[in-house]
């Protein structure tokens, strides 16, 4: 088979990133693989990465943003110079701005979030001007002959109506290692631990969780021993040390992350929009009784009172009254955190690398 080479904006920990990395991983084993990347940002990945993907960057590290786009440039002549007969790989959304310029005769658009709304927020492109350019070369960039591979139902969805055409429905869920998220012992207590993953994004909705915990009552915060925010973003603009209850914590790794769900006895996830959703899933993988907001792929295994409590997007008072009620219900709490384990244990990373390789035999 050509080689595959999976292309991305910058080489750090993140989301999208995490999803083409656990495949790449597995696929490497009988493929050749690589992942290509412009000199841009000096942020580091912290997944494991399997020895035979090669690593590429291209051009010097850029700091100013002509400097920046000089190199997404340079990018695409690279592609198109050196590996114009194989698999080309692109998920981020801005980078597929520039999908146009390719030239390489396998190019695959894997789509892992409603790309069109993703910066709505203000955070990324603060522009309104800028802002509707995105989303009109956006629906342009989806009317290109590609490839197209969707890690939802959901955004598989989203993009038939952006897109106004009928494509094949190829969906690759992302999934969970289970040698890194699993139940661990952890020590029994009266008083309980909330997670939940702090971004300075709007879409990921964290101002709503901290409006949900102040509208606790005095008898709910009693009962709560700690509420850790997982994060490795600047959330000083939240003051969070003014609730002694909340400590954040930036776990290096993912044995690190999944220590922090295993001692927490429910997670909550606030996101407007998510693509598919991976870190309930791994909560629940962890023995995480789980409370999300209805943010579209999550739905592919959220089931609301079966392995988790399922709220509106942005109804703060709906996630204090569902934060109270599994306060309140022990067992409905050990009924999700059951039932979400199981759900878990059908996630395999093999599975959604070979479907992602038979999309590509198909092509």
């Amino acid at each position: 088979m050509k080689k595959i080479v999976f292309v991305t904006p910058q080489f750090k920990t993140g989301g999208g990133n995490r999803v083409f990395i656990e495949i790449a991983n597995i696929i490497s084993n009988d493929h050749n693989v690589l992942i290509l990347y412009p000199n841009n940002s000096s942020e580091i990945n912290s997944f494991n990465l399997n020895s035979q993907i090669i690593i590429e960057k291209v051009g010097s590290l850029a700091r100013g943003k002509i400097a920046k786009l000089a190199n997404v440039f340079r990018l695409f002549w690279y592609i198109n110079r050196n590996y114009r007969k194989d698999y080309i790989i692109i998920s981020d959304p801005i980078i597929s701005l520039f999908s146009f310029l390719l030239k390489a005769e396998n190019v695959v658009r894997f789509v892992q979030a409603d790309d069109v709304n993703i910066y709505n927020g203000g955070e990324v492109i603060k522009s309104k001007i800028l802002l509707g350019l995105f989303k009109f070369f956006t629906k342009k960039m989806y009317r290109l002959p590609f490839t197209y591979i969707f890690n939802s139902k959901f955004t598989f969805d989203k993009f038939k109506i952006y897109s106004k055409r009928n494509v094949p429905e190829y969906i690759v869920h992302p999934a969970i290692d289970s040698n890194v998220f699993n139940v661990k012992k952890q020590p029994e207590s009266d008083l309980l631990t909330i997670c939940t993953i702090g971004r300075i994004h709007p879409i990921k909705g964290f101002e709503v969780f901290l409006n949900g915990i102040q509208k606790l009552s005095i008898e709910s915060r009693k009962m709560i021993k700690e509420i850790i925010v997982i994060s490795n973003d600047d959330l000083s603009r939240f003051n969070l040390s003014k609730d002694k209850l909340i400590d954040i914590v930036a776990p290096s790794n993912d044995f690190e992350l999944s220590e922090i769900y295993s001692r927490s006895d429910i997670f909550i996830s606030t996101s407007f929009s998510e693509g598919f959703g991976l870190p309930p899933l791994e909560a629940m993988a962890c023995g995480c009784a789980v409370i999300t907001s209805n943010s579209g792929g999550v739905v592919e295994y959220a089931i609301d009172n079966e392995n988790c409590l399922i709220f509106k997007p942005g109804d703060d008072t709906k996630l204090s009254e569902q934060i109270t009620r599994l306060i309140l219900d022990k067992k409905l709490m050990l009924k999700l955190q059951q039932n979400g384990i199981r759900t878990a244990r059908t996630s395999r990373w093999a599975d959604a690398a070979k479907k992602f390789v038979d999309v590509l035999s198909q092509d």
